[in-house]
């Protein structure tokens, strides 16, 4: 066992466990990209101005992942913003008609020298368009910029599968985590 939360046992993937004692188990994926190709920014992203456009990136995520009943709050961006990982420039968007249609926010560990992909969101009537493929590149250019290698995960059963344009992108790996809760 990995962690040891309250209700919550981490685990990973190749660790012997009965996971039928667990009332559920969401898998997670991890990957790595080492920045051995070079990205460029897209000129369709804009960067987030994270003070004054607060509610409207809260409102965009809700949407993107209400299929998930996934929702945050203006006050858990505070809280993200509050992190040692915090970086401003790599909170992005794609506007349409002064909408944000696709959105990325990344952090930036300057111990490790890693970046860190914690969100790509593209509204639902977007998908599919490439939209979500010019995110993670613009964020993968802004973070070779100081980052030595970047990490990201997600819901390995996600119905969008995004592990796929991970992979078209450059990221590698296998590693799956178990997040059981009792």
């Amino acid at each position: 066992m990995i962690g040891k939360h309250p209700g919550i046992d981490i685990y990973h993937f190749e660790d012997q466990v009965d996971l039928s004692i667990y009332k559920s188990v969401d898998k997670f994926f991890r990957m790595i990209h080492h920045l051995d190709d070079t990205y460029e920014k897209s000129n369709k992203v804009l960067e987030i101005n994270i003070e004054k456009d607060i509610e409207v990136i809260v409102k965009h995520i809700n949407q993107c992942y209400h299929h998930e009943n996934i929702k945050v709050s203006a006050k858990d961006i505070e809280r993200w913003k509050s992190t040692s990982v915090f970086y401003p420039k790599a909170w992005i968007k794609i506007e349409e008609n002064q909408n944000i249609i696709a959105s990325g926010i990344a952090d930036f560990d300057e111990d490790l020298k890693e970046g860190i992909i914690e969100w790509i969101q593209v509204d639902p009537k977007y998908q599919g368009l490439g939209y979500g493929r010019e995110i993670l590149k613009s964020l993968i250019a802004i973070l070779q910029e100081k980052a030595d290698f970047i990490t990201v995960s997600g819901h390995l059963d996600n119905e969008k599968n995004p592990k796929v344009l991970y992979e078209k992108l450059g990221f590698r790996g296998n590693d799956v985590w178990l997040i059981c809760y009792k």
